[in-house]
């Protein structure tokens, strides 16, 4: 249980670490008064969709791991 909780905390930390990247590019980006280059541009997208990737994956696990606790504990079907 505690590897699983320190992977956890690991994974969000990362998580966090992108969405911090993905807001400083944004403020960055809309605060520039010129048009950004399209390595930045495309830099800025690759963190964004790293994010959303890494958030669809976490709520899969979270997901199968609710209901793996629901059907070992006997939880009502839905």
């Amino acid at each position: 249980m505690q590897k699983r909780a320190i992977s956890l905390a690991a994974d969000m930390a990362a998580l966090q670490g992108l969405w911090f990247q993905a807001m400083q590019d944004a403020w960055s980006l809309g605060t520039a008064g010129r048009i950004p280059s399209a390595t930045r541009v495309a830099a800025s997208s690759d963190r964004a969709m790293r994010l959303a990737a890494g958030m669809i994956g976490a709520g899969g696990v979270i997901h199968a791991k609710a209901t793996a606790n629901a059907k070992r504990l006997g939880g009502p079907k839905r």
